[in-house]
């Protein structure tokens, strides 16, 4: 799908691998930067991929989130790569960070990722289905 589409950033999570596993990877995939945090075990896992166009300031780091401040082409925006706790009940806390510092943002935001949280039982029999 990288090959096909090649996106500016690529975002993966539960990666389940090393760094050495994933710097490899980039760059078999074409990147020029990455960023990764390390799984705990055989779980969790994280990386990102961004091509040479943008400048990426990683603004937190955590085993379920990674926030950046990106700049393209003079425009400047924010991504948040969210993985949601599996443990419901620490996933509270990874709200709770993504609220603290997306509550003070001004320009553009885009959170992605697997978020492990279902807002309604209708989204629920979406899952089901």
């Amino acid at each position: 799908m990288c090959r096909v589409h090649f996106p500016d950033i690529l975002f993966l999570m539960e990666t389940k691998n090393k760094l050495e596993v994933l710097a490899e990877l980039h760059v078999a995939l074409g990147y020029k930067w990455f960023r990764t945090i390390e799984p705990d075990g055989l779980s969790g896992g994280l990386a990102i991929f961004w091509k040479e166009n943008l400048d990426v300031v990683v603004l937190l780091e955590d085993k379920n989130v990674l926030d950046m401040k990106i700049t393209s082409g003079g425009r400047v925006w924010f991504l948040s790569c969210i993985y949601g706790n599996p443990n419901p009940k620490f996933r509270a806390e990874v709200w709770e960070r993504v609220t603290r510092f997306g509550s003070s943002r001004k320009d553009a935001w885009c959170m992605i990722g697997d978020f492990n949280e279902i807002l309604s039982n209708d989204m629920r029999r979406l899952v089901v289905k």
